[in-house]
């Protein structure tokens, strides 16, 4: 008895970090066009940004769309031994001072929710779609508590964004 369940712990153990790890070998990040994945060679990534229309700086490892006058920052890429380490995507807003309100939100909320030790967490999003608007959450829930971005697009009363905390039933 004691056998059957050590194999059935250690296959639980296996496949849960077979699962795990294959998880995050699989994922990527699509930067403008172009999917990345960590591990992947710097010139394959590099060519196949170039080929579709960004520049990666050197120094700073941000890539940078080519088109325009102006060069707009997209993400950043971190390579070692010739390997990509690391990829972040830009979300925007473009004009960087117009989201600092809602990001300090955002830090304060998230930043209660560690305070109250709240770590354990779970990720949605939800949508609303009707004839003359649409309304988009993003709902972190932490053990009872929800830290929520919401946002409000209507042709009648215009657009709106939030941060919130909440308890209680969904709505």
């Amino acid at each position: 008895m004691r056998a059957i369940l050590g194999v059935a712990m250690l296959l639980t153990i296996c496949v849960g970090g077979s699962a795990l790890a294959q998880s995050s070998a699989d994922s990527s990040i699509t930067m403008g066009s172009v999917p990345l994945k960590l591990g992947m060679q710097r010139d394959r990534a590099v060519a196949r940004l170039s080929a579709n229309g960004y520049e990666l700086d050197d120094t700073t490892g941000i890539v940078f769309e080519k088109s325009g006058t102006s060069r707009r920052a997209i993400g950043q890429l971190v390579f070692k031994g010739g390997l990509l380490r690391r990829v972040s995507r830009d979300w925007g807003p473009v004009d960087q001072h117009s989201g600092v309100p809602l990001a300090n939100a955002l830090y304060g909320v998230m930043s209660e929710l560690v305070n109250e030790g709240r770590r354990i967490c779970y990720l949605s999003v939800l949508s609303n779609q009707t004839p003359t608007g649409e309304s988009r959450t993003v709902s972190l829930n932490c053990s009872g508590k929800r830290a929520q971005v919401g946002m409000i697009m209507s042709e009648q009363y215009g657009n709106f964004a939030s941060v919130t905390e909440a308890l209680g039933e969904l709505p």
